[in-house]
């Protein structure tokens, strides 16, 4: 990895606010489909923690039943191609972030179990071990994001546990297979994970992605994506 130029917040700091919006723009412009889709990603979720409260728009209610008609079109064939499943959560972390959380959860219900439960098939078929998350285990670890909203150890258990192996499953096919182009749909999930997980288990899930990104320290690219990922939905991980 290149090293930081010393100067760029000096470049920084010398420009204007609308210079400065002027060159994002004029930047985002010069990168690949898949960069800039974690940049922007990054750039709202940042937005969305400003001192103005400013929040994306809401998304149509139609995500919904477009995740839904994907999921259950994929579940029938028995597979899905990754840029399609990636699509959909972003567009389920968007309608979070504008405060969308019924849609959310939605999609999120609709896209990850059938993929932990290998339903919905990405590739890989390194996995053998499947766990069974039963609904609406998944509904109700998105509602965690939400006060007030009673959960079970149980269920939360359920539904990080099916979202850490989904992860695995994915990272473990597309690092192995050298497959540049989905690394970031690989690092959105494990990202997904420790944003999601419950706050008895936050240390654990945060020591089981760290450990994942140490045993693939020589893939700079997928360190590159995990950081954006976790950025974009708000979680930290250590350098």
């Amino acid at each position: 990895m290149p090293a930081k130029d010393p100067e760029i917040d000096r470049a920084l700091d010398a420009m204007s606010a609308p210079e400065l919006r002027a060159a994002v723009r004029a930047v985002l412009e010069e990168f690949d489909e898949d960069v800039r889709a974690s940049v922007v990603d990054a750039l709202i979720a940042r937005a969305t923690k400003a001192t103005s409260g400013w929040r994306p728009t809401r998304p149509s209610q139609r995500i919904v039943e477009g995740a839904k008609t994907f999921a259950e079109a994929a579940r029938h064939v028995g597979h899905a191609d990754p840029d399609d499943v990636t699509e959909h959560l972003r567009r389920a972390t968007k309608a979070f972030l504008a405060g969308d959380h019924a849609s959310a959860r939605a999609v999120f219900e609709a896209i990850l179990p059938p993929i932990a439960t290998v339903d919905i098939d990405l590739g890989q078929h390194e996995l053998v071990d499947k766990p069974k998350l039963a609904t609406p285990s998944m509904v109700a670890l998105i509602q965690g994001a939400r006060p007030g909203v009673a959960l079970t150890d149980a269920d939360r258990d359920a539904a990080i546990d099916a979202m850490r192996i989904a992860a695995e499953k994915r990272v473990d096919g597309i690092l192995g297979n050298s497959r540049r182009q989905h690394y970031g749909h690989a690092a959105l999930l494990v990202a997904s994970c420790i944003a999601f997980a419950p706050k008895s288990r936050a240390a654990e899930i945060l020591r089981w992605a760290t450990d994942l990104r140490q045993q693939y320290w020589r893939r700079h690219a997928f360190r590159e994506e995990l950081a954006r990922a976790c950025e974009s939905l708000g979680v930290l991980m250590s350098a």
